[in-house]
């Protein structure tokens, strides 16, 4: 398995997935970037039924030591951009980032649509999502190993500047009952699925860390 990223596939069953969006439902949204995130963490009432019913199954595939910070149902309108998950663990001395992880569900609320959208990860990382146009300021990539020539098809809601500093660790397409994973230290973003004429994509999506 690659410590940095990669894809499990047939890993979870449809009516299984479903079942757990059923209940997401029942969950207040959040507002994030003008995105609904229906979440549970330690402290939410749904917190025993995510980690006996999802949690479970996460820590059987990636191990037990992986504890949970929060996993949610996004309901993604406005693509997020270039971005870190490692600020999650901010503020806890007893916390180091470890996975963060993305079941597809459906795209404008069809689930064949689904695998018309993809999850990008890139080589690079940082521990925080401030200044992060100017946080690989002095690489030097050529143009050809760039993210860069992928912008058009993927990333033309980040800045070219930004795309054209990284390297692509891998371009995970969404796929029913699989799941993506990632080091949540590792940039990544998603397709700029706007662009590509689609309005929303959904997913479940849970982020990890172990304990220092």
């Amino acid at each position: 398995m690659n410590p940095a990223a990669g894809q499990l596939f047939d890993v979870f069953e449809t009516d299984e997935i479903q079942s757990w969006v059923d209940v997401f439902s029942n969950i207040p949204a959040i507002k994030i970037l003008d995105n609904d995130c229906h979440g549970v963490d330690e402290k939410n009432s749904y917190n025993f039924w995510f980690q006996r019913n999802i949690f479970s199954s996460i820590q059987k595939l990636f191990g037990q030591d992986l504890r949970l910070i929060f996993g949610m149902f996004l309901n993604e309108t406005r693509p997020w951009g270039i971005h870190t998950d490692a600020y999650h663990c901010d503020g806890f001395t007893d916390r180091k980032p470890a996975l963060s992880m993305l079941i597809p569900y459906s795209v404008d609320h069809n689930k064949d649509l689904v695998e018309r959208v993809s999850t990008i990860v890139f080589d690079q990382s940082s521990d925080s999502n401030q200044s992060l146009k100017t946080r690989f300021e002095k690489d030097q990539i050529e143009e050809d190993n760039s993210a860069f020539k992928i912008y058009k098809s993927h990333l033309s809601h980040n800045s070219e500047s930004l795309v054209k500093k990284l390297t692509i660790q891998g371009i995970y397409q969404w796929k029913h009952n699989s799941i993506i994973y990632w080091n949540s230290n590792n940039l990544h973003d998603t397709d700029n699925f706007i662009a590509n004429g689609f309005t929303n994509k959904q997913a479940i999506v849970i982020h990890t860390f172990l304990p220092k």
